[in-house]
């Protein structure tokens, strides 16, 4: 269970993000009261908007789980890191499946992402 507070808590900080100043060049996101750099994430956060750009104030990623052409949900730049992660640490396919399934679980659970009514009576049945 303490890895899904992890997970929970990453991800409401990560929705939580939003575009901040350019300060001497540099690019900040905003969570709060702080102001941090771009590059203090481990992977590039996305573009924002192709027309208006990083706009201040807007979230840096798209809500419930909808990408498009110019944003990414958290919970899939999150997948994307733990997935390297995980990757690193362990050469079998399955657990790096199984920790994904887990992800996409929680995710599902808490609302995040959009589980298509067909695929959660075959997984049931499985």
């Amino acid at each position: 269970m303490e890895y899904t507070a992890f997970f929970v808590g990453v991800m409401k900080y990560l929705e939580e993000l939003r575009w901040g100043s350019e300060e001497n060049g540099e690019v900040r996101v905003r969570y709060g009261t702080w102001h941090i750099s771009i590059d203090a994430f481990p992977k590039a956060l996305p573009a924002g908007d192709p027309v208006r750009g990083r706009v201040c104030g807007c979230p840096v990623f798209c809500r419930g789980g909808h990408e498009s052409a110019y944003a990414c949900s958290a919970f899939m730049y999150l997948v994307s890191i733990l997935d390297a992660e995980v990757a690193s640490l362990t050469q079998s396919m399955s657990r790096r499946t199984t920790f994904l399934n887990r992800l996409h679980a929680v995710a599902a659970l808490y609302e995040w992402i959009e589980v298509p009514p067909l695929d959660r009576g075959s997984k049931l049945a499985q």
